[in-house]
């Protein structure tokens, strides 16, 4: 169009726009979105795979996404890529299996396409972050009773308690929270016995420095505890004369938790009560029931009422040692001491310590201020199994 001496052109023509790399991820319209994401990432190429991936582990953010994905059937896609030769490969399929295990619908499609065997693959690989997003993937597994059963059916926990020992500190606690999970069922329990899994948490209460590992042992030893034959593997291991002196260094009020219920699992034992008694138990539940918190305490109770049925712990828990001469605290140790065990790992001698009936006493006392009920009610049963007189 003229106007005058300007110009003003109607139209254009311009180039067709380059071609689309065929490496390059490009979101799909609609229904086909899931579908065509899946598609890329079992493509040939491995640079449509490994671009496909990341989009893959983004994506995995949305709900919806994963839902759609697992229709399209990527959880087999996933799995099956866990032992590829790439390293990238690898890394990513895991990671977008741990996410998706974290969503009920992923967790579901993972059950439902019975991946756990080829997810369990990835324990071997020689890289930390394909191991981590693989203990990831089977512990979120495991947030379920399905999930349970599936991962203890696929050898789960007799891989786990067999691996967990030789893995790098980092990655324990995942595997150690893995195994308590896979031993709320019978078979899980057993695969957890047979595989020596009792020896394996008391052998890493004993050797490690990791806060984080100390706490997920101990738990893991408490829960599988409550079967007669973990306690008595407990027992065999020297499992208290290990607890007491972590007990003693007074851990953080979670590491405390889990111990004292260790101990409390473990005490109710005829040959619990002797162990805990020969390793100097009373001074630090003494010690222990007076510097800790509530939930504590309500442990430290139950362990002193399970003591306090053995007449020479219930002796000394009656009594205040701390005007007494080191020789009379020796000549208390040489009595309680009653098993034949050599083992340096007991504990003859005697820390001084009040009488625990004036330390309940005051607890009781703190409980009737802050109408603490059960604190209150654990605080009696204590004090009348302590004072018992045959």
């Amino acid at each position: 169009m003229n106007n005058g001496d300007i110009n003003f052109p109607l139209f254009e023509t311009k180039p067709s726009p380059p071609p689309v790399p065929s490496t390059k991820i490009v979101e799909a319209y609609g229904l086909q979105k899931c579908p065509r994401l899946v598609e890329q990432v079992a493509d040939k190429d491995i640079s449509v795979r490994i671009n496909a991936l990341a989009v893959v582990c983004d994506e995995f953010q949305n709900p919806y996404v994963i839902e759609g994905c697992a229709r399209a059937g990527i959880v087999q896609v996933l799995a099956s890529m866990i032992s590829d030769p790439d390293y990238t490969t690898r890394v990513r399929s895991s990671m977008a299996l741990s996410t998706a295990a974290a969503d009920a619908n992923g967790l579901a499609a993972i059950l439902l396409d019975e991946a756990i065997p080829d997810i369990l693959q990835g324990m071997n690989d020689t890289s930390v972050d394909v191991r981590r997003n693989v203990y990831q993937c089977l512990h979120h597994v495991t947030r379920t009773m399905d999930g349970v059963r599936a991962c203890v059916k696929a050898g789960v926990t007799v891989e786990f308690v067999t691996a967990v020992s030789a893995e790098d500190d980092v990655l324990k606690p995942i595997m150690l929270q893995t195994i308590h999970n896979s031993c709320k069922i019978e078979a899980g329990l057993q695969d957890a016995l047979e595989s020596q899994a009792v020896k394996k948490f008391i052998d890493l209460l004993r050797t490690t420095t990791s806060t984080e590992v100390t706490l997920q042992a101990a738990r893991a030893l408490g829960f599988i505890c409550f079967s007669d034959v973990a306690k008595e593997a407990a027992i065999a291991e020297k499992g208290i004369a290990v607890m007491v002196p972590l007990l003693q260094e007074l851990p953080s009020e979670e590491v405390m938790v889990a111990l004292t219920f260790a101990l409390m699992a473990i005490t109710s034992t005829d040959e619990g009560k002797i162990q805990l008694s020969d390793c100097d138990g009373v001074s630090v539940l003494i010690q222990t029931l007076q510097q800790s918190k509530r939930l504590v305490k309500l442990n430290v109770l139950k362990v002193i009422s399970n003591l306090a049925v053995y007449p020479q712990a219930r002796c000394e828990l009656n009594m205040d040692t701390r005007g007494m001469e080191p020789s009379q605290l020796a000549e208390i140790a040489a009595e309680s001491k009653t098993s034949d065990d050599d083992d340096d790992r007991i504990i003859l001698t005697r820390t001084p310590h009040a009488s625990v009936v004036g330390v309940i006493r005051r607890l009781q006392e703190e409980a009737d201020e802050s109408g603490d009920v059960l604190l209150r009610k654990h605080a009696a049963i204590a004090l009348e199994a302590v004072q018992w007189d045959p």
